[in-house]
């Protein structure tokens, strides 16, 4: 099981989203992706992440009702981090390039130094 999941909420900007997946790809991304989706029409992101171009991405797509208000986007948020199971968590936008080296490295720190600020800061409950 991984250590790391990246937690990414949608609603609207699809040309975003497939530019990001596409980035991941090219990256490489060991990580779960959680995609919690929250847009009206989410045909599109069911779509897009049954393209064969993303199939090594491990891929765990939630629906949520759509996003009209800040209580439904913080329900939809709740929902989906308490889905997560790794230790560690990071929350993406779609609009976000994450460089997986650094994420890495990143846990690399987190297990020789446990007691960090930074390992408190970020590690999910």
């Amino acid at each position: 099981m991984h250590k790391l999941s990246i937690l990414l909420c949608l609603k609207g900007r699809k040309k975003f989203t497939k530019r990001w997946l596409d980035w991941m790809v090219e990256e490489k991304c060991p990580f779960q992706i959680v995609i919690a989706d929250g847009d009206a029409d989410k045909s599109y992101t069911k779509n897009l992440i049954n393209d064969p171009r993303y199939k090594d991405l491990e891929i765990l797509y939630q629906e949520h009702p759509e996003d009209t208000d800040i209580q439904s986007f913080i329900n939809k948020f709740g929902s989906a981090v308490n889905s997560v199971k790794t230790k560690y968590l990071i929350c993406a936008d779609n609009d976000d390039f994450l460089l997986i080296d650094n994420l890495k490295a990143a846990l690399k720190h987190f297990k020789k130094n446990n007691k960090s600020i930074e390992t408190l800061a970020l590690q999910h409950y």
